[in-house]
């Protein structure tokens, strides 16, 4: 508990001031330099060595590598092999973050790294074929689909599927007729009004609907017209064709026989 009751003074600003300035930091550990030391040493290999110049870490992270497109002529993330607005495939390799040169590898000349022996490869491979620069030699892109089988056989399947689900209902079918059609009913009416609760799917299937209705009503309505108009055409043909029947000419005037010659 402490000693200080709420009618003792408070201590001063000085006397906290003078409180701080009493404070003396504890010096560095002497193990803690040992350690410093150890590793410096271990890293460097001797005393001197850290006069002795380093090649110093190559790597390509603060530049932004961008690849080009040689149909669109716009510039692209390294991480697109292929353009997102055409399709074409990306020239030009971007070499990986090369890896800490090492002194071991600075000291002997004769030591090739794996990375760059890949990247001489791969830059005597884009210089062979500069002629065909948009073509990037990677793997053959091929297009992704869903599902291959042919419409027999997912058909097959599909009716193996349902089936089944017979097979699996038929008991529970046979023993309560009414009382699996009633929960079937259920539960396929909950899941339609589920799925018609979600967000614009009410209005979206009532659009669906009434521009279906619009277009079976206009043809309808075309193809009465065009039924009217053909029955008054024909009329009209029937009505010509009884008048061109029943037009009789007049009678025509006696010739004058003229004198006996």
């Amino acid at each position: 508990m402490s000693s200080i009751e709420p009618k003792d003074p408070l201590f001063s600003e000085a006397e906290l001031k003078r409180v701080l300035e009493l404070w003396v930091a504890p010096g560095p550990s002497r193990k803690l330099d040992e350690r410093v030391s150890n590793s410096y040493y271990r890293e460097f290999g001797s005393d001197d060595a850290a006069t002795q110049p380093v090649a110093l870490p190559q790597s390509q992270k603060e530049v932004v590598t961008m690849k080009f497109c040689s149909t669109c002529q716009e510039e692209f993330a390294e991480k697109f092999s292929f353009c997102p607005v055409d399709g074409t495939p990306l020239n030009g390799f971007v070499p990986k973050d090369e890896e800490s040169v090492t002194r071991a590898a600075a000291h002997d000349p004769e030591v090739v790294l794996p990375h760059e022996v890949a990247y001489a490869a791969s830059a005597a491979g884009a210089a062979a074929g500069g002629a065909a620069g948009a073509i990037v030699a990677k793997a053959e892109y091929h297009l992704t689909f869903i599902d291959d089988a042919g419409l027999t056989h997912r058909l097959i399947e599909a009716v193996k599927e349902v089936a089944h689900e017979s097979e699996l209902t038929w008991p529970e079918f046979k023993r309560d007729p009414l009382g699996f059609t009633k929960r079937m009913a259920v539960g396929y009416g909950e899941a339609g009004w589920r799925g018609l609760s979600q967000p614009n799917v009410a209005t979206g299937v009532l659009s669906a609907l009434f521009l279906v209705m619009t277009v079976l009503l206009a043809v309808f309505w075309i193809d009465r017209v065009q039924t009217r108009r053909s029955a008054e055409q024909a009329a009209i043909t029937e009505d010509q064709l009884v008048d061109q029947l029943i037009d009789i000419p007049s009678e025509q005037p006696t010739p004058d026989p003229g004198t006996a010659g």
